[in-house]
């Protein structure tokens, strides 16, 4: 998928991509439940393309790794699937290596 900001084009990593497109939604539920504004909007631009060049796409996925290892205090927390969500999300956007971008 090809996303052309104003004043470049920037190539989404396929693997987020693919990542996002089968597991976004569910992402997105473990990061409400969380309640963090900010990863929530780097998601959702994540998730729509409104980013203009790797190292920000790379930030954004680092933002939400941060949220999910920092989880564990929220009310959410409770839930008895909240723990393997957590860890699952968090192990496969760690997996991928934007250092071949």
């Amino acid at each position: 998928m090809t996303f052309i900001p104003k004043s470049a084009q920037f190539r989404v990593d396929a693997r987020l991509q693919d990542h996002l497109n089968e597991n976004g939604a569910t992402l997105s539920e473990l990061l409400i439940a969380i309640g963090d504004i900010f990863v929530i909007s780097a998601l959702e631009k994540l998730q729509s393309g409104s980013i203009c060049c790797a190292k920000c796409q790379e930030q954004y996925v680092e933002d939400i790794v941060d949220c999910l290892c920092g989880a564990y205090d929220t009310r959410a927390a409770t839930r008895s699937d909240f723990d393997a969500a957590v860890r699952w999300h968090g192990a496969k956007l760690s997996e991928i290596d934007f250092s071949v971008l």
